[in-house]
């Protein structure tokens, strides 16, 4: 097992702070199979809890009950991925077996030992392990599609459009959900390095005028990174762009945010005041020397689409997951007391009929 961790930290170092920083915390309090019973808060209320379980390499769903339509695909691609990331793995069945939870919402269940997307560095998520997020898979609703397919269109704009030929502004477009993103609509209205705008989703005349792909973000030099109702969805796409990402104090963590630099020779991305008080006077630095801008967007396309952000590190780090979640867990059991009767059925035949349970026709 010491020389699967060997492998994945020799790929991708810094990927993995948040795991390891889970492993430490469990070690001396072990999960146990009745914690991932405990009731849990939050979005759980919205989507419940979905239990999994990884045994031999294999992915089994032992439990659905909190399956919903609300968040449409989400779970399917998060399972998608796991599964994805297993079956790409020659030396699968050396992984540990683990039984885990699947939070899905927007904001992690708490209460209980559970995978998230994102979490706040508060008591309240000292349960969540965070997980890649479903947008590394796909994420059909908006038509953002597959993650391979975006980072393949980001290129073709790439190619189109080197750093120095790119717009000179700061671009954004989204819908003022909470009030991070409302601050952030003020501070730059009427800027003339800002090229902002609040995209009214009902509006067929304002998609027409305002909208913009994710690829075509990459056009511009400079991409605003802004919270959502908790992380931003967006993120790990634009920061495919060989531009600079200027983001305010973000409180909710994903798996990458260990990779991000904010100084130094090796600056990725750039962080301003949370109430982008300096964003002004930062935007009119990197314009008057776009050099240094250059070099932050040459590091960024390096360390993050070309390494960070890649499908290889996505897959990597839920094998690490998977390692380090087990190593500070119960070993769980494949078949119930009789001996004969799997817990749960095999991913394949769940993501056909999309439950656990069913009467043969």
């Amino acid at each position: 097992m010491a020389s699967l961790k060997g492998h994945f930290n020799s790929a991708f170092p810094k990927l993995y702070t948040s795991i390891d920083e889970m492993v430490d915390r469990h070690t001396s309090n072990p999960i146990r199979a009745n914690g991932l019973d405990a009731e849990m808060t939050g979005d759980h209320a919205v989507t419940g809890p979905v239990k999994a379980m990884i045994f031999k390499g294999e992915l089994f769903v032992i439990e659905d009950k909190g399956m919903t339509d609300y968040y449409g695909t989400r779970l399917f691609a998060t399972l998608d991925s796991i599964h994805r990331a297993l079956v790409s793995f020659p030396d699968r069945a050396q992984l540990p077996n683990c039984e885990f939870i699947i939070s899905w919402g927007d904001k992690p269940a708490r209460g209980a030992p559970v995978w998230g997307y994102t979490k706040k560095d508060t008591p309240e998520y000292d349960d969540t392990w965070l997980m890649p997020d479903f947008g590394f898979f796909s994420w059909p609703e908006p038509k953002t599609g597959a993650y391979t397919e975006i980072r393949r269109a980001i290129r073709r704009v790439e190619r189109e459009t080197p750093f120095e030929k790119k717009v000179p502004k700061l671009v954004w477009r989204g819908a003022p959900l909470i009030e991070d993103r409302v601050k952030f609509l003020n501070y730059t209205q009427q800027k003339a390095w800002a090229d902002v705008r609040v995209i009214d989703w009902e509006d067929g005349n304002d998609l027409e005028k305002n909208y913009l792909t994710l690829a075509e973000h990459c056009r511009y030099m400079f991409i605003a990174h802004v919270s959502g109702l908790s992380w931003s969805g967006q993120g790990k796409y634009t920061r495919n762009c060989h531009s600079v990402l200027i983001s305010h104090e973000l409180e909710w963590r994903e798996i990458y945010d260990s990779a991000l630099v904010y100084s130094g020779p090796e600056q990725n991305a750039v962080k301003v005041a949370d109430d982008w008080s300096d964003l002004d006077a930062t935007m009119k630095t990197f314009l008057a020397n776009t050099t240094a801008a250059k070099t932050i967007a040459d590091n960024a396309k390096d360390s993050l689409r070309d390494r960070y952000l890649t499908p290889a590190a996505e897959a990597c780090y839920w094998r690490r997951l998977i390692q380090g979640y087990a190593s500070v867990s119960f070993d769980p059991e494949l078949y119930e007391a009789d001996e004969q009767t799997l817990r749960g059925v095999p991913y394949e035949s769940f993501t056909l009929l999309r439950k656990v349970h069913w009467d043969a026709y």
